[in-house]
């Protein structure tokens, strides 16, 4: 606490006044809608202006596939989908090498779904016991 006293008190025994004067700050801030031609729909019976267009989601990509084709290559989510499992328990598996591994195709990763079929076979079932209650 000491040290810390006599720091401050140093710093101003070396200089005790700062005339240094900071930049104007200027305003950065994204134009007003009305420069850009835009006026929400709220605002457009008041000002005036013609109606435009409101924000619209972008329309979801076209199925190409027929739905009687699976695709071939699935994304993490949709390999996860597949097997039934969450996409965490997914990437679990896969790195325990229950799961093959992914395919890079340029910026995709793609998981095979043939290679998941035979995956998922080789995974046991829950029942490990070779005894059947109902054989008693």
């Amino acid at each position: 606490m000491r040290d810390v006293a006599r720091l401050r008190q140093r710093s101003h025994e070396i200089a005790p006044f700062r005339h240094t004067r900071r930049p104007p700050v200027i305003p950065r801030h994204r134009p007003t809608p009305h420069v850009l031609g835009f006026v929400p729909l709220s605002l457009s019976g008041i000002l005036g202006a013609p109606e435009t267009r409101t924000h619209r989601p972008m329309p979801k990509r076209p199925d190409i596939l027929p739905p009687t084709l699976a695709p071939r290559g699935l994304s993490r989510t949709e390999a996860a989908a597949y097997i039934g499992v969450s996409p965490t328990l997914f990437d679990h598996l896969v790195r325990d090498r229950r799961m093959p591994p992914p395919k890079r195709i340029n910026a995709r990763t793609v998981w095979d779904r043939k290679k998941l079929d035979r995956a998922f076979e080789l995974i046991p079932d829950g029942d490990h016991s070779d005894h059947n209650p109902w054989d008693d």
